[in-house]
């Protein structure tokens, strides 16, 4: 808004209004003559003192004879949206997709189970990356920063933007502001308390001076799906890399969504061509990037689904897999057997023996 302009208009307004020089006047406590000048145009606006400006202004506003008010007055009936005020009491920005979720900030995991898929197809679920909230939780308002002056993401200049915006509600030193912002992947900022906290987003990873976050999270069957993202076919890969990632995910759905740690089974997916293997076949943009899922493990409320380049039969028995179970606390017995009780599930789907596509390990 252009504050001379709106200045103008305003003062304008209420000189041509039928309220009377006498109430202007004493309102003002403006000389009445001068008033009467600039009904008559003999003295231009630009020839009053700031603090007539600014007294003839505030007068305008209280008589609802401002331009802005006047404005408003001809939009109504028209309007395709409203701005309106909010009770909130924090803010929560996150520069990657999965940094609400990963800190059990305010999601609700059981609305994911709720939200059914009639397709039965495998869905992406949409997490939001900032939000205004009431300390009760009960007003959320996601993404609701998208409509201020910094985007979620960080993309551009939003940081400085996101400090622009906390600067103002704040004691905090810019400096302050900005080195927290800067050095944290999510920040929690607190209205009533005047604190500003980062956290770090247990799955964020660097590689090769680049971070990004090592999953992508869907929903199927009403259970949450860890995807762990692909690899370049040509880089070395060690399953044990995902040891870390697994206990991550694992930690998370603990912590903060009281979730049952408890494994099922682990699978391992040997061909992608029965109906019931289909949706472990990711078909990645990228040509180089190795994205089938060959190992799923299997809890209660969650899978956790891992591409791999182990492409054998008894894939338990193997010195690769039994290493990277072991780093899970989890030792292979036998061709069959798991300790603790794990066993290999006599499956038929479809009249087709399962382990010719499958091998998994139950736990009894």
């Amino acid at each position: 808004m252009n504050i001379l302009l709106e200045t103008s208009l305003s003062i304008l307004n209420l000189l041509n209004s039928d309220v009377t020089s006498e109430r202007i006047s004493q309102e003002s406590k403006i000389n009445i003559n001068k008033i009467d000048d600039l009904r008559e145009n003999k003295i231009k606006l630009n020839n009053l003192t700031f603090r007539e400006t600014e007294k003839l202004y505030n007068l305008s506003v209280n008589l609802k004879l401002d331009n802005k008010y006047l404005e408003s007055l001809k939009s109504k009936g028209k309007h395709s949206s409203v701005k309106i005020n909010m009770p909130v009491e924090k803010l929560f920005v996150s520069r990657y997709d999965l940094g609400l979720f990963s800190l059990g900030k305010f999601f609700d995991i059981n609305t994911v189970f709720k939200l059914k898929s009639n397709s039965g197809d495998l869905e992406p679920v949409y997490n939001i990356t900032s939000a205004l909230i009431s300390e009760s939780k009960e007003n959320i308002y996601p993404n609701f920063a998208k409509n201020l002056s910094f985007l979620t993401g960080y993309e551009g200049g939003s940081p400085r933007r996101l400090a622009d915006y906390i600067e103002k509600y704040s004691n905090i030193s810019r400096q302050d502001i900005e080195n927290i912002i800067f050095s944290k992947n999510l920040i929690e900022y607190d209205f009533e308390s005047d604190e500003l906290i980062g956290y770090d987003n247990p799955f964020v990873e660097c590689n090769n001076g680049v971070e990004s976050e090592f999953l992508n999270l869907y929903r199927y069957n009403n259970k949450l799906i860890f995807k762990i993202k692909g690899f370049k076919v040509n880089e070395n890969y060690n399953l044990n890399e995902n040891t870390d990632r697994i206990l991550k995910i694992c930690n998370v759905m603990q912590e903060y969504y009281s979730s049952n740690l408890d494994l099922k089974e682990i699978r391992y997916i040997k061909n992608f061509t029965l109906e019931e293997t289909k949706k472990y076949k990711f078909n990645n943009v990228y040509n180089n990037i190795y994205d089938y899922v060959n190992l799923v493990f299997v809890f209660n409320e969650f899978e956790i689904w891992i591409p791999t380049k182990i492409h054998e039969e008894n894939v338990f028995n193997k010195k690769e897999m039994r290493e990277f179970l072991e780093t899970l606390n989890l030792t292979v017995i036998d061709k069959n057997l798991l300790e603790k009780g794990i066993k290999k599930l006599d499956q038929i789907i479809n009249g087709v023996g399962i382990e010719k596509y499958i091998e998994i390990l139950r736990i009894e």
